[in-house]
């Protein structure tokens, strides 16, 4: 569609798309629908999505009555920008995935200063694991095994304390993830975490299971509610700018599916932003689902779909391998999310780490043994953090900790899973020097889920 057409369609999109244009920037393309999973455009009545080159986040600060930035919502390198018009349409800008190389390149500078050293000047979000408690089994879980080992969490002023400090170091400009387990009923201090996050000024998103969604009369926390909308309506208040739902085979099951209906239709009526996030899903099958819910309940307007590879660690460990032959199987960091991460991850224990998927990993530190702010200033000093930003230790360490020891994991498929192992088991040795490595990989094959299959890697 040319620039002709667009400005014909509606004069509605006018504005945001003058917005866009006299931001600095490549465009590469610009139409109506959504490109996105895969998607044919047989909504244009609902998306403005322009692919470009160059920095957008400042459109954020000169629009900021109707731009709500939400990048840090979706995986894969692709940024959302939602735009609100008016109650019945709204422009997203979507950056494609093609266009990562500006990225790369404001990555580069970054690296001309502060040379090969670790750095947390990439960091944009910070990741909470509250709670490793669910009463759900998703195949996707990387936790499904490390949950069985009860930790104590952290408690609400040990996490308000994380989240002032993450805010005080720039580490969540962009916001702050919730997530667990299920947090949703196993934190009775959830609302007041969240409270106090709304009150810094910090947008967060919010992962759920949806176990609510079908419920009256029920309690979460220390309040009860007589409807799932109340829940609904009380979270809004509170700040919760967007809600997270996964999506992955398990949707098969009635029960399953129809909280994910009732979750939307919530949403909707309530006028809250949620994402879908699709993981280990064909794009058929993506489409399939989006169809369905709209049969459902109607125009999808607050609906923010992300895709994610299935990687074989926690309950994915376990499943049909076919699953994985669609995918690249390859870390999309290509392992600079160990020394240059662009989110922080805290688990329920205390423990940070810079990769969402090596379970258990304190590679960052603990918040029980030092504050964030300490974790920041001795970041560069971690030893795994070397190890995965120079390529000859990393193959050291790969040819000593991983190579030998295949023997107690199911193939490796997943280059995330072959990382996530080399960090555990190079930090196990330094912190447990009196446990030789076969009784090390046996600890993290039974926390990743992986053990006692055959002794192949998948390269």
């Amino acid at each position: 569609m040319d620039e002709r057409e667009y400005k014909e369609n509606s004069q509605k999109y006018l504005d945001a798309y003058q917005a866009v244009m006299q931001t600095p920037m490549d465009i590469k393309n610009i139409y109506l629908g959504m490109d996105i999973a895969g998607m044919d455009n047989k909504s244009p009545e609902k998306y403005l999505v322009v692919e470009w080159n160059g920095d957008f986040a400042s459109l954020t600060k000169k629009y900021p009555e109707y731009l709500f930035y939400s990048s840090f919502m979706v995986w894969e390198g692709v940024d959302i920008f939602r735009a609100y018009l008016d109650d019945e349409s709204k422009v997203t800008v979507i950056k494609s995935q093609t266009c990562i190389e500006s990225e790369n390149r404001k990555n580069a500078e970054k690296t001309e200063k502060t040379g090969t050293k670790s750095s947390l000047s990439f960091v944009k979000t910070v990741n909470f694991e509250l709670t490793y408690k669910c009463s759900f089994n998703c195949i996707h879980c990387k936790q499904k095994n490390i949950r069985k080992h009860p930790v104590a969490e952290l408690s609400a002023e040990e996490v308000k304390t994380a989240i002032l400090h993450s805010h005080q170091s720039g580490l969540c400009s962009i916001g702050v993830n919730f997530t667990g387990g299920e947090v949703l009923g196993n934190r009775d201090d959830i609302f007041e975490i969240l409270e106090f996050t709304c009150s810094l000024g910090i947008m967060y998103r919010l992962n759920t299971n949806s176990w609510w969604a079908n419920k009256t009369d029920f309690t979460v926390g220390k309040r009860h509610f007589a409807t799932a909308r109340q829940l609904v309506d009380y979270l809004k208040s509170l700040g919760t700018g967007i809600f997270a739902f996964s999506c992955d085979m398990r949707l098969q099951s009635p029960e399953y599916y129809d909280n994910l209906v009732s979750s939307v239709k919530l949403c909707e009526e309530a006028e809250v932003t949620y994402q879908l996030i699709f993981t280990g899903m064909e794009n058929g099958e993506i489409r399939k689902l989006i169809q369905s819910l709209t049969d459902a309940c109607g125009k999808l307007k607050y609906m923010i779909p992300a895709v994610m590879e299935m990687v074989d660690i926690g309950g994915g460990a376990k499943i049909d391998g076919k699953i994985f032959c669609g995918q690249s199987n390859k870390s999309y960091c290509n392992k600079k999310g160990f020394y240059r991460p662009s989110t922080l991850h805290v688990s329920p224990d205390g423990k940070v780490r810079a990769c969402m998927y090596a379970v258990g990993l304190g590679d960052c530190g603990n918040l029980r043994e030092m504050t964030m702010l300490g974790i920041v200033k001795n970041f560069q000093h971690r030893a795994n953090h070397d190890l995965f930003s120079d390529p000859i230790k990393f193959e050291k360490a790969e040819k000593e900790l991983f190579l030998p020891y295949l023997h107690h994991y199911h193939p490796v498929i997943h280059e995330c899973t072959r990382f996530a192992i080399i960090a555990r088991a190079a930090e196990m040795k330094i912190k447990f020097p009196e446990m030789d490595m076969d009784e090390i990989h046996s600890v993290i094959a039974q926390d990743i889920g992986a053990a006692d299959r055959k002794n192949k890697l998948i390269s």
